[in-house]
């Protein structure tokens, strides 16, 4: 599998959140076990730990919510790309990156002008 671009759209996930420039994340084109489950929304939460990534699993009939800090965020995030997740839509205040990965394992990752 090219890991590649992947290793890029995750580092530049971590930077925008280093950065303050983070907007929100989708990750979606799910191939995993869990057969309900659609995507995963990511945005960020003010809690009383701080500010957290908001994980939102979307399935079919309910959603599940989990926050995380930035550190086990971004592990989080790497971990799912490549294997259960081929498709990530990261928007930044800087740019918008789409990560797509095929099912032969190559990727490709668009930079365009934010929205």
């Amino acid at each position: 599998m090219s890991v590649e671009n992947i290793e890029k759209f995750v580092a530049e996930f971590a930077r925008s959140l280093h950065e303050n420039t983070f907007v929100k994340m989708t990750l979606g084109n799910y191939r995993g076990n869990d057969a309900h489950l659609q995507k995963l929304l990511i945005r960020l939460v003010e809690t009383k730990k701080g500010t957290r990534l908001f994980f939102l699993f979307r399935q079919d009939t309910r959603d599940t919510a989990k926050n995380f800090d930035f550190t086990k965020g971004v592990a989080e995030v790497k971990e799912f790309l490549g294997a259960d997740f081929f498709s990530g839509h990261l928007f930044t205040l800087e740019n918008d990156f789409q990560l797509d990965v095929g099912k032969r394992g190559k990727s490709r990752l668009n930079i365009a002008k934010p929205t």
